[in-house]
């Protein structure tokens, strides 16, 4: 008996989603122009022929996994900026979830250490530079309004909210890097320490 449609295609989303996960691991650790689409083909366990049915080109892959990790940002920004609640609230809620997902799954090292190269790399495709300087600072701006939020509140310290999010992103960034460094070694510090470097000292 035929597979159903539906089957097929939850086959297809299964290999790309495959596909996508072993070329982020490849490209967060060896960069673009190192990775080949035989490496990749070779991880996921697909012959290179059955990858090219799903990417035209690990270009293509690199774009669509700077696309997904910048979108998820967006979304997950303007989610948290409807939220209602204090400053030191969402900023808490913020790092616990980035805390969940950086401790408990290492694909979220792998994805910030994808965009802090493909940040700073010439090489990349022009698609996946637009998409940067597009989306790019669009979390980092959304941290930014809710310090403005806890500067009116007269809990943030005494510094310029734009810098206390540069400051909140840094480390985050440094935390998930340092997962894929690490691996399963890795152990997250007391998220306390980020909360009180940016609001005052909660009595």
């Amino acid at each position: 008996m035929a597979r159903s449609e539906k089957v097929n295609q939850q086959m297809k989303e299964e290999r790309k989603e495959r596909i996508q996960e072993e070329a982020l691991k490849l490209f967060a650790i060896q960069g673009l122009s190192a990775t080949k689409i035989s490496h990749i083909a070779k991880a996921t366990g697909m012959s290179q022929g059955l990858m090219y049915h799903y990417y035209d080109a690990k270009e293509s892959i690199y774009i669509d996994l700077i696309k997904i990790a910048y979108d998820r940002m967006e979304k997950a920004s303007i989610q948290l900026l409807a939220m209602e609640g204090t400053a030191l609230e969402k900023i808490n809620l913020v790092i616990d979830q980035m805390y969940d997902g950086i401790q408990n799954n290492i694909k979220y090292g792998y994805q910030f250490l994808l965009l802090s190269h493909a940040s700073v790399n010439i090489a990349i495709p022009e698609e996946a530079k637009k998409i940067i300087a597009t989306k790019g600072k669009v979390h980092y701006k959304a941290v930014e309004e809710i310090l403005i939020q806890g500067q009116k509140e007269g809990t943030l310290k005494d510094f310029l909210p734009e810098d206390l999010a540069l400051l909140f992103w840094t480390s985050i960034n440094g935390l998930a890097i340092n997962r894929a460094i690490q691996g399963d070694s890795f152990k997250a510090p007391n998220k306390e320490i980020i909360l009180n470097m940016i609001f005052k000292l909660r009595v």
